[in-house]
């Protein structure tokens, strides 16, 4: 599910990279959404998610 990795050695944290979802929008249409999962490599925590339209 997720395709890219960036790892930030200065914060200790780790960021996996995703574009293979669709979402249904009002007009019934599908899109293609990127999404990222940060986790603290320390305290093993998600510690930021997001989602965007688009591919990568």
């Amino acid at each position: 599910m997720f395709s890219h990795g960036r790892i930030d050695s200065k914060k200790n944290q780790l960021t996996f990279i995703g574009d293979k979802v669709k979402f249904t929008n009002g007009f019934n249409a599908k899109m293609n959404m990127t999404y990222a999962c940060t986790l603290d490599l320390k305290t093993k925590e998600v510690v930021d998610f997001k989602i965007s339209e688009g591919k990568l």
